[in-house]
């Protein structure tokens, strides 16, 4: 196996990166410079961490089949022992994405090359900052989805959640405070799998979820619950909405059940 050593540059390295994007390196990603990039991350500023990856695992580009299932075990896989903190720095993902995963960047362009798209996959941001910046955002789907419980597939609830759009629903999830609780979103994931007789396994539904939890945690506190509550209460949930019990809006209904 190849042992290589992640790489982390300075906050200040990251804020003077962030203030010339514009004017000055978003024209070397547009040109795919490679190595004035290069030469730019060489700087004393980007320093090898003492943390060790082993086997260099490639992010997936959009456009491949499975490529967001993919990426999150690839990349959870390989960073797993990260921390919880370690995991949440924007300086590490930052310098990871534009050093070993360069060729991904410049990969993804193809499709779409704007500076903005381009900002959206190197910087973490302060929206839902986990599932925006791509070396992250595979991280944190792969963590927040691993279950270590199911010793056959620990990845089954992923394989679920992730056959259509997983970023998607990973955002409307995963965003919310409450779901910094694991438990609580694997609790709605399997919830939502046991429900999808009627339901379809789209973000509208996880976002549906989310709304009735971000509600239910004004009153009560969730991260007293057990998954197995979490899974049910969505499961009672779910079920009466198919059945008129729980009030639903026509434009919600359209979205979020099969076809009947």
């Amino acid at each position: 196996m190849t042992k290589l050593r992640a790489k982390v540059c300075t906050p200040q390295f990251l804020q003077t990166f962030k203030e010339k994007f514009d004017s000055e390196y978003y024209q070397l990603y547009k040109d795919r410079d490679r190595q004035a990039i290069e030469k730019l991350f060489a700087s004393p500023a980007v320093y090898e961490s003492n943390r060790v990856f082993f086997d260099f695992t490639p992010l997936i580009v959009k456009g491949n089949e499975n490529f967001g299932i993919r990426n999150a075990k690839n990349i959870y896989s390989a960073f797993k022992d990260l921390t919880l903190t370690q995991a949440s720095t924007e300086e590490f993902w930052f310098t990871m994405l534009n050093t070993y995963y360069l060729d991904y960047i410049f990969e993804s362009m193809k499709a779409n090359d704007k500076p903005e798209i381009l900002k959206n996959m190197m910087f973490m941001g302060t929206t839902r900052a986990f599932f925006i910046q791509h070396l992250a955002r595979a991280w944190w789907i792969g963590y927040r989805t691993y279950d270590e419980s199911h010793q056959l597939n620990p990845w089954w609830l992923l394989d679920f959640m992730g056959t259509s759009d997983i970023h998607g629903k990973a955002y409307s999830l995963f965003a919310s405070t409450f779901t910094n609780n694991k438990k609580i979103g694997l609790g709605i994931i399997e919830g939502v799998m046991l429900s999808q007789d009627h339901f379809k396994n789209i973000q509208y539904t996880y976002a549906y979820v989310d709304k009735y939890f971000n509600a239910l945690g004004g009153v009560k506190i969730l991260d007293v619950l057990t998954r197995e509550q979490v899974r049910d209460m969505t499961v009672k949930l779910l079920e009466d909405v198919w059945t008129g019990e729980y009030p639903i809006n026509a434009k919600d209904r359209k979205h979020i059940f099969l076809e009947q």
